[in-house]
């Protein structure tokens, strides 16, 4: 799964560049799997928020890189690498979704994932082990590529493009 980060196009932006050897795509990241925050989120549409919120968790980094972005803190590139992140395997990546379930969220809400989609996919499976069955929310910009959506389409319930 990791060899997608190798000529990196998991984006339209088709960057080329090799994540995994620690080069910088567009979106300001290697191909580490950063989380820059995990929290419950009352702010999404009520019907997937239900009573106990979104499970969001924002990733570092990301293939857009608009002037007016909410989420710069987390999405956008200061010196090269994102500002705001820890790096996460998929193990921890699991616990913190395990953790968000157990905090009463509702649904896992992936916000600007689409560069690290391998990486999140090694996540989802890992998170499937430790029993974290409720539905996982891609909050994306919408800028995906096909290849990223198609990898996505055993581990997504609901696609939320905003």
């Amino acid at each position: 799964m990791m060899s997608y980060y190798k000529c990196c196009t998991l984006c339209p932006r088709n960057c080329g560049v090799n994540r995994l050897t620690g080069e910088i795509g567009f979106c300001g990241e290697t191909a580490d799997l950063r989380i820059g925050v995990a929290l419950i989120h009352k702010g999404e549409e009520p019907p997937l928020i239900g009573m106990g919120g979104s499970g969001t968790i924002f990733i570092s980094g990301c293939n857009l890189g608009c002037t007016f972005c909410q989420n710069y803190q987390v999405s956008q590139s200061e010196n090269g690498i994102t500002s705001l992140g820890k790096k996460v395997s998929p193990e921890e990546f699991a616990d913190i979704c395990a953790a968000l379930r157990d905090a009463g969220a509702e649904n896992i809400n992936i916000v600007t994932g689409s560069h690290t989609v391998p990486g999140l996919v090694e996540g989802f499976i890992a998170a499937k082990n430790k029993n974290v069955n409720i539905p996982v929310l891609w909050n994306s910009s919408g800028y995906d590529s096909v290849e990223a959506l198609e990898l996505l389409k055993d581990y997504v319930d609901i696609y939320l493009p905003d």
